[in-house]
């Protein structure tokens, strides 16, 4: 699946095809093993184990898995990193 828009109210988002947005007003964004996010994200909490290219700011923590891949900016009140993440 590949989505392009703006989402303004989503409570859990969880990307395993590809995403091109704008999102705010969201809880929760996981990007799965097999799902790219391009976009400007303001959330929660985040989990990344895919690909993310854009900005990002997490007010709670941000999760990087071993297989995960950020490109961009980010800012972020925790952040926890598995060894072999990008």
């Amino acid at each position: 699946i590949t989505l392009s828009g703006e989402i303004d109210a989503c409570d859990v988002l969880v990307v395993e095809g590809t995403v091109e947005a704008a999102l705010k007003g969201a809880r929760v964004l996981e990007v799965t093993e097999t799902g790219t996010f391009y976009g400007t994200v303001e959330i929660e909490e985040c989990t990344i184990a895919g690909r993310f290219e854009g900005d990002i700011t997490v007010n709670g923590c941000l999760t990087l898995r071993a297989s995960g891949s950020v490109t961009g900016s980010i800012a972020y009140k925790e952040l926890a990193v598995e060894a072999g993440a990008t």
